[in-house]
């Protein structure tokens, strides 16, 4: 049963990556094409309209995703009774952001945000609809089809928004790209399930489903405020053209993030809910997974800060070089929230969904409050918030995960210590090459800077940390050959 629970895990990195990969590179591609389009406060305006629509995702959806895939067992009337009331909050969401939307476009005094909420708004009813099917999917670890999934939505999505950007459509082409995106995604995961659920209603049934969910939606909502202070503080006392240049630097720096941490998520939540009786195995995977994942995120963080300039000019034209110092500081600031990211899916799977609660709420608390002030004074203030109070954060949460899975310290700091030592010496490396070789801003000196900066990493980790990369070497084999 291990072995086939590793070979699962090991397909899922392999599926995911992959799809990844391909997302990436046309996300990219697209939005290099898309921004010499629109304009920073289109984006700034999308931003916003999410601010809502995001909230009541969170709402609409309460963990109940979650909890399926947390269980040990799932009865067919349990999925029934999730599916229909998921279906009710979806449609009842929806209706108060209908009556809202009116609203919040006169408080933001941003009259087209009425009508870009109510159809980003549709969102939160697709979304909905996918919360059974998904989880089953997860349940079984068929990381296989969720990729597939993902690579075709994100296809659609991303083409929707180049097509219509370029025929004129402006900040709408954005939320089209968006709700096309969850039409494929609902869609395509109901296709999966192979049977249409009854329309009942059985409180009994789903009721120890939402015990984990509330609290687990209570902490996302937590989690969500902390995630979009930032930029709700920024437009209401600095500016949309702020906003876009933060949001567009916050995009950036949150790549790595997103796209490489969201792998590693989507894998531990069904992997640590399928051993949460195996505590050794449990410590054994966190530590290998985030000692693999700072490997892999860490030079991406450091090198974005180092290249942040010639990069935003000549990607983005210099309209954006405002978001260089923003996207620099947000780049270190992420070195410690990608070490956090494998935390909430341990204390999840492991049935701690009140411990993320508390958590996120003091996460929320301190940085609202951090956001508020800076916001006062300047995007600069803004930014000293996140560096001032999230290394305390980070500290906190660190220790309540290695106490839940009896990790020592130094077996702790062990997992980050051939990511870190790399890394310094790729940056070493880069700014002794700029010395010895004073090339002008430019596509010469950010080609340079990357070809050194990855060549540098690369030759550090086969020449100190072999051992690693022959673990690697040996998993992707024994990958390969299951899949061959």
């Amino acid at each position: 049963m291990l072995d086939n629970m590793q070979e699962r895990i090991l397909s899922g990195f392999a599926w995911q990556s992959l799809t990844k990969f391909f997302v990436q590179t046309f996300s990219w591609v697209s939005t290099i094409l898309v921004v010499r389009i629109l304009s920073p406060a289109d984006y700034g305006i999308v931003a916003l309209s999410g601010l809502f629509t995001g909230l009541l995702m969170v709402i609409a959806e309460v963990g109940l995703g979650q909890g399926l895939i947390q269980k040990k067992q799932v009865s067919v009337e349990t999925e029934d009774g999730i599916f229909v009331f998921s279906m009710l909050l979806g449609i009842l969401t929806y209706a108060l952001l209908y009556q809202l939307a009116p609203y919040i476009a006169e408080y933001y005094e941003v009259d087209i945000l009425t009508d870009m909420l109510r159809l980003g708004g549709l969102g939160l009813i697709l979304t909905v609809i996918r919360t059974v099917p998904f989880s089953r999917c997860m349940r079984e670890m068929d990381f296989r089809y969720r990729s597939i999934v993902e690579l075709v939505r994100n296809f659609l999505g991303m083409l929707t928004v180049l097509i219509l950007a370029y025929s004129g459509y402006g900040v709408w082409s954005l939320m089209w790209g968006f709700v096309i995106n969850r039409i494929a995604d609902a869609t395509l995961f109901l296709v999966k399930f192979d049977r249409l659920p009854r329309l009942k209603f059985n409180w009994t049934e789903i009721s120890s489903v939402l015990e984990f969910g509330y609290k687990l939606m209570f902490a996302t909502i937590m989690n969500f405020f902390s995630g979009k202070a930032d930029a709700f503080f920024i437009a209401r006392y600095l500016s949309e053209s702020i906003l876009g240049y933060y949001s567009m630097a916050m995009q950036l720096a949150t790549m790595p993030l997103d796209k490489i941490g969201s792998i590693f998520t989507q894998v531990a939540f069904p992997a640590f809910s399928r051993m949460q009786d195996d505590l050794p195995t449990s410590r054994k995977f966190y530590l290998d997974t985030h000692k693999y994942l700072l490997a892999i995120t860490y030079p991406m963080f450091a090198g974005l800060a180092l290249i942040a300039e010639d990069l935003i000019v000549l990607v983005m034209t210099d309209k954006w070089s405002f978001s260089t110092p923003i996207l620099q500081i947000l780049c270190v600031i992420n070195l410690l929230r990608i070490s956090v990211i494998l935390i909430s899916p341990v204390l999840l799977a492991r049935g701690h969904a009140g411990k993320i609660l508390i958590f996120t709420t003091i996460s929320t608390l301190s940085l609202s409050f951090g956001f508020f002030v800076g916001a006062q004074y300047s995007i600069h203030h803004v930014l000293l918030a996140w560096l001032v109070i999230y290394p305390l954060l980070y500290l906190g949460i660190t220790i309540v995960c290695l106490n839940e899975l009896e990790v020592k310290l130094g077996e702790y700091l062990g997992s980050m210590k051939s990511a870190c030592i790399a890394t310094l010496l790729m940056v070493l490396t880069i700014h002794s090459f700029r010395e010895a070789v004073a090339l002008e801003a430019g596509l010469i000196r950010l080609t340079a800077d990357i070809l050194v900066g990855g060549l540098s990493y690369t030759a550090v980790y086969f020449l100190l940390f072999k051992g690693e990369i022959e673990e690697i070497k040996y998993g992707l084999r024994k990958l390969f050959r299951k899949e061959s």
